[in-house]
């Protein structure tokens, strides 16, 4: 089963440093998507680590902590994760119109776009 997640806030990963002796810097933005492309793997003396394509970059090894811990800040979210924020924002708009508060409107929507800007089911245009 193919596993997608999408960057809802930005961040950055810092693995250590390269060959060269310069730091390797992956950052993510709003709207990136990680393709969990291969199993588990565990590393003597590290932990475990997945390999994630970011967009269509190359593959690298992710730590299994350090995405766990991004995603219960908030930092990635699965598509059902999107299904519920959608909906809850939709729910949101409807709430607004009823009790017409125009502020509860105009913020509920910037938010139902950006979700729905991410999901994979609605095109982005």
């Amino acid at each position: 089963m193919e596993q997608f997640l999408y960057v809802v806030e930005p961040f950055e990963y810092r693995p250590g440093t390269s060959e060269d002796g310069t730091a390797d810097v992956k950052s993510f933005a709003h709207g990136d998507t990680l393709h969990v492309t291969g199993l588990p793997v565990y590393v003597d003396q590290m932990g475990w680590f997945v390999e994630v394509q970011k967009n269509e970059d190359a593959p690298f090894s992710l730590p299994i902590p350090y995405m766990d811990e991004c995603y219960d800040q908030g930092l990635l979210f699965t598509e059902m994760d999107l299904d519920l924020a959608i909906n809850y924002y939709e729910f949101k708009i409807d709430q607004s119109l009823v009790s017409k508060d125009e502020f509860s409107f105009h913020e509920s929507k910037v938010a139902l776009d950006r979700f729905k800007q991410l999901h994979p089911g609605f095109m982005k245009a």
